[in-house]
């Protein structure tokens, strides 16, 4: 319940101060809060505010710790896509969800 609200209050954070406070918050928590939901809202106010640069960026840095990449996280960096008209960038997100599940089964 505790991840559910930092995630909660990233999301806050983006929403009343803006991405560079949600950043700083997301850098300042501790290691064991930065997980699929952090990770998650995240990559979402990147999506709204079309920061593609950003939201690739926080994709990769999902792989690493090996951050799941659930449906939200997915369904985010493909409407960014879709709005920044570039639809042709969402086989790059499919097979990056594909190496992260093989890495992940092994």
């Amino acid at each position: 319940m505790a991840n559910q609200r930092k995630a909660t209050h990233l999301d806050l954070v983006a929403k009343v101060q803006r991405i560079p406070s949600s950043d700083n918050y997301f850098v300042d928590l501790p290691e064991s809060s930065k997980n699929h939901l952090t990770y998650g809202i995240l990559l979402n106010c990147y999506r709204k505010e079309l920061m593609t640069e950003n939201a690739e960026s926080l994709m990769e840095k999902m792989k690493e710790p090996n951050i799941p990449f659930g449906s939200m996280s997915y369904n985010s960096l493909m409407t960014l896509y879709m709005k920044i008209g570039q639809p042709e960038r969402t086989g790059d997100i499919n097979m990056a969800v594909d190496c992260v599940a093989n890495a992940i089964s092994t």
